[in-house]
């Protein structure tokens, strides 16, 4: 359950909510918003363990060329771990170098008036396919496209039984 979530949960069972409509507004109040990032705004800044990954990915991947980012991810993590506190000096150095180069630039980038305030962007909605589209193609019935659709599976024609009322081939037989 997210924070925001949680806070929902405890504001409706603590009486905040009390009929329908108050319930659907403090949903939508605690819905998440689409942020747009400011393209202005600096860059964040980098960890020490960030730091250490860039410096041992070449390496780690000339190593292992077949290993995907999650095992990757691991192989660092336990080499991060592993790793003395001497060892992790020269990395925590520029993190803290890279932090107040961040420090800086926001200083300077909210002073010159920088985007504060939260640009909502609503997500895009979907465009519904138009009916006619479906009508003009007679060829399919279904809704789905022709060559996206697996053929439909042949069939084995069916074994007719016989009935004393179509005869038979061996009526003459008995005699």
């Amino acid at each position: 359950m997210t924070l925001n979530a949680a806070k929902l949960a405890k504001h409706i069972y603590d009486g905040g909510a009390n009929d329908v409509e108050s319930i659907e507004a403090s949903i939508k109040s605690f819905q998440k918003k689409n942020v747009k990032k400011d393209p202005n705004a600096p860059k964040k800044a980098k960890t020490s363990y960030m730091y250490f990954c860039d410096d041992r990915r070449a390496a780690l991947k000339a190593d292992n060329p077949k290993a995907s980012v999650g095992d990757m991810s691991k192989i660092f993590g336990a080499e991060w771990k592993e790793l003395s506190d001497d060892d992790k000096k020269p990395y925590e150095a520029k993190a803290a170098a890279d932090k107040s180069r961040y420090a800086q630039e926001k200083g300077a980038y909210e002073e010159t008036g920088g985007s504060e305030e939260e640009v909502v962007v609503k997500a895009p909605v979907k465009k519904a396919t138009s009916s006619k589209s479906k009508s003009s193609s007679s060829k399919t019935s279904s809704s789905k496209p022709a060559s996206k659709s697996k053929p439909a599976p042949k069939s084995k024609p069916k074994k007719k039984e016989s009935t004393e009322e179509e005869g038979s081939d061996l009526e003459g037989l008995d005699d």
